[in-house]
């Protein structure tokens, strides 16, 4: 048996010789829909084919054909129905003309044919191989056949798929467009869509698989000339538009799909049974019982389809089947009266009917045979390739979300046969879908953060402290011109170096030009988040493999990690040269990228309030969800490690007029940094509205915190001489004792210090507290209003006589920055220091 199979392809040709006619037949009835789908360019655009536009007196007429099952067939199944019969079946091509013609157009077509998914085969190389089998068959010349036939598929197909895909192209679009805008058309117009669908379908296979296969010998060559057919000729840099309007008329006939069956059942049970009946009339009525049965159900099922409760009609296409298989055979014995070859009005009909029945309720399985792109899970590099190049190229920038959406198709590359790929399938394709609406998400992060650069230089340019300098350099020109009189010496003076005018920008400048095709940097930018923006939010959710993608849920995590770690960043702290961002510059740049974030809303559907409660909350805390410091964190190590210590050193003292912490000299250069830029009333106020109460409130307990330190420590100080402070108290009266005690004291330096840094401490949280009350009384001026009147009426009228009571209460109150009675936070701690030393 192996032995008989060695050549396959001999043994191949003895067993199909039975079958030559019938198969010769066969394949010449494909020529006028071969001819049809291989016409030249200037053909089409002369039919306007798949054009609604330019036929729009005739929109609303339902698509008919005579052949209306072969209009969405595909060109690579008859390609493959051709060639793989002609080689098998080589009398035809003797004995038929039409056969010959079709099979070297075939071939003329493409150099590859599919096997089985990514099983291909090299034909020309194939039958190159195996010309001794066909030593019989020399009129056909097979050898200058193929060669002739190579060269035309090496140099002339690539030109011809490229203006395919060109009038392809916008009639996708301009489908998509006009079925979004009028629904009520898919009904009428489905054949041109699935059609349209095939089509496109055709060029993306043929482009993928011959891009992969190209031939090695021809690749080195044309690289060694620098000439001819490259394999850049079979790349589409506009790939990925074609992907999401194939995407978009699926998307658009699977949501309408109750609007396309109305339509057609209401179709089959008026027009196709009117015109079913009258043919059935026709027909000889000489046929035998059960094809008077099918016939008669065939009337009767489409004719009560309007007012049956159920759509399924499986049935009516398997009778159908079923008759074309009693009505084929031409054999004698055949019980059958009827010819479908004589009756080809009622087979036009029939299938007619079979194909609005499919509109009916089997919508998936066309969309399937139209319009599957699982081929992608077999090219899984190039796939990625191309996501890659319309990440690159702007124009295509916006169609990226064609690529996840294909994932969806992958799941179809499974077999029956072989069930336990389905796991493996579904799985790369959740894989590959969150790969791509991931890498989408992160160029949409890197795009925010490249304009919030952009937007940080121009709000520097708006600081007080920039905004000065520019306009004194500004008015210094004009200054030394005023000064000089002759015209010379002001053309000098307006002039550079190179005689040309010396302008300096001022902020604002960029908004001033006076073209607008003059794009700047951020204009760039801008157009690209605004393609980004329109990939990712083109669908509310991904359905894959019963997996749910939300791609805004994606973009929102990572920007709301993007947002987490530029505000740590702008803190821009540095502990060795003990700098840190000033808090009314960070608050701006804070301003400005919330502003961008607010632009990205407005681009897709975000809720931008979502991120800056989730970030800006956790930046109140002392660590965000990583585990990484806030800016609470480092503003609070800041004040206490790098200001108060630089407070206790004597060259910052606290002035209550200007309600700042300020240097002693005016220029000190021992400051690594001016304490008003940072410990002033507006900086602070600055920075409350950052850090937000919940971050006043920890920077308060660790001010705190650290004067029970040196509450603590003074307490030691003050056992460690007891007796001492004791004697002190008790002859204050006597000045000889008094002074003996008093050199006896030790470590009063050190005392003092300890106090003098509570009492800065205390102030500091002073100024935090009244700046935070300043900031709450104009955000929420009722509730503060409230709480005063609250509080003024507690001081005059007793609650309770429970101390707990007392310090919730001055508790409450002293988280909105008023002063309060009792310091409960301060309280609190003393008992909890007094309560651990008890216990231990």
């Amino acid at each position: 048996m192996i032995i008989d199979y060695e050549q396959p392809l001999r043994k191949l040709h003895d067993e199909f010789v039975p079958h030559v006619r019938s198969i010769g037949d066969a394949i010449q009835s494909l020529s006028p829909v071969y001819d049809r789908r291989t016409c030249k360019v200037s053909d089409w655009r002369a039919k306007n084919l798949l054009s609604l536009l330019a036929t729009s007196q005739t929109v609303h007429l339902m698509d008919t054909s005579e052949i209306l099952p072969c209009e969405y067939l595909s060109q690579e199944t008859i390609e493959r129905w051709i060639i793989y019969t002609m080689i098998v079946c080589p009398q035809q091509l003797i004995m038929n003309s039409k056969c010959m013609q079709l099979f070297e157009k075939a071939l003329s077509s493409s150099f590859v044919h599919v096997l089985y998914r990514d099983e291909l085969l090299l034909t020309h190389q194939y039958l190159h191989q195996n010309l001794d089998i066909y030593k019989s068959y020399r009129q056909l010349k097979l050898t200058e056949l193929l060669n002739d036939t190579f060269k035309r598929a090496i140099t002339e197909q690539p030109l011809y798929r490229r203006e395919r895909r060109k009038y392809i192209r916008p009639q996708l679009k301009e489908l998509a467009l006009v079925f979004a805008d009028q629904p009520a058309l898919l009904g009428p117009k489905l054949l041109t869509a699935f059609t349209a669908l095939s089509l496109a379908r055709d060029e993306i296979v043929w482009l993928l698989r011959h891009g992969e296969n190209f031939p090695v010998k021809l690749q080195k060559e044309t690289n060694k000339k620098a000439a001819g057919t490259t394999r850049d000729d079979y790349s589409d840099r506009t790939f990925p538009e074609f992907l999401f309007y194939i995407e978009e008329l699926r998307h658009l006939i699977t949501i309408y799909s109750s609007v396309i069956k109305q339509y057609y059942i209401e179709c089959l049970s008026t027009l196709d049974s009117n015109d079913l009946q009258s043919n059935i009339k026709n027909l000889n009525m000489s046929c035998t019982e059960d094809e008077s049965i099918l016939l008669t159900s065939f009337y009767n099922t489409i004719t009560t389809l309007a007012t049956s409760t159920s759509a399924d009609l499986r049935a009516l296409r398997l009778d159908w089947f079923r008759m074309q298989a009693y009505t084929s055979v031409t054999k004698k014995s055949s019980l059958s009266s009827i010819s479908l070859s004589h009756n080809e009005n009622f087979a036009q009909i029939m299938n007619s009917i079979a194909f609005h029945s499919k509109c009916v309720d089997d919508i998936e399985t066309l969309l399937y045979e139209t319009s599957d792109l699982s081929i992608f899970y077999f090219y899984l590099t190039q796939f990625d390739h191309l996501f890659s190049s319309c990440i690159y190229y702007p124009s295509q920038i916006r169609y990226a979300i064609a690529f996840p959406l294909i994932c969806q198709h992958f799941i179809n590359a499974t077999h029956e046969l072989c069930p336990e790929e389905r796991q493996q399938i579904g799985d790369l394709s959740l894989k590959s879908s969150h790969a791509f609406i991931d890498e989408i998400c992160k160029q949409i992060k890197s795009t925010v953060s490249e304009i919030a650069n952009e937007y940080f230089l121009m709000n520097e340019q708006l600081l007080p402290k920039n905004a000065v300098i520019s306009r004194l350099r500004k008015k210094a020109p004009a200054e030394q011109l005023s000064k000089k009189h002759s015209s010379s010496s002001k053309h000098e003076a307006s002039t550079g170096q190179n005689g040309t005018s010396v302008k300096i920008p001022l902020p604002g400048d960029e908004s001033r030009r006076s073209n607008r095709r003059d794009m700047t940097k951020t204009d760039k930018l801008m157009m690209v988040l605004n393609e980004l923006c329109f990939s990712i939010s083109y669908r509310k959710q991904i359905t894959i493999w019963e997996h749910k993608f939300l791609p805004n849920e994606y973009l929102i995590s990572h920007l709301e990690n993007r947002f987490n770690k530029s505000l740590s960043e702008m803190v821009n702290y540095r502990p060795p040269a003990m700098e840190i961002a000033k808090p009314s510059e960070l608050l701006s740049s804070v301003e400005s990228y919330m502003d961008i974030l607010t632009l990205v809303e407005s681009h897709c559907q975000i809720d931008t309030t979502r991120i800056f409660n989730e970030v800006l909350l956790q930046q109140s805390q002392p660590l965000d969800s990583a585990g990484n410091e806030t800016i609470t964190s480092l503003y609070t190590h800041w004040f206490l490690e790098v200001l108060v210590k630089r407070i206790t050193m004597g060259t910052i003292v606290y002035s209550p007029i200007r309600r700042s912490f300020v240097s002693i000299h005016q220029q000190d250069l021992t400051l690594p940094f001016d304490p008003e830029e940072y410990a002033s009333f507006n900086e602070l106020r600055a920075l409350v509205e950052l850090i937000k109460p919940y971050g006043c409130k920890y920077l308060c307990e660790m001010i705190l915190y650290r004067c029970v330190q040196q509450i603590n420590e003074i307490r030691k100080l003050t056992h460690s001489q007891r007796d001492l402070l004791n004697n002190l108290r008790i002859n204050f009266d006597k000045p000889a004792q008094m002074k003996l005690y008093l050199k006896q004291l030790e470590h009063v330096d050190l005392l003092l210090q300890r106090v003098i840094l509570i009492g800065v401490l205390l102030q500091l949280k002073s100024l935090i507290e009244d700046a935070l009350e300043d900031v709450l009384c104009k955000r929420m001026p009722f509730l503060m209003v409230t709480l005063e009147h609250f509080y003024s009426q507690y001081k005059t009228t007793t609650f309770s006589n429970d101390p707990q009571h007392h310090l919730l209460i001055n508790e409450m109150i002293s988280s909105t920055g008023t002063s309060t009675i009792i310091d409960s936070t301060l309280c609190q701690a003393l008992i909890n220091q007094k309560n651990s030393m008890n216990n231990n």
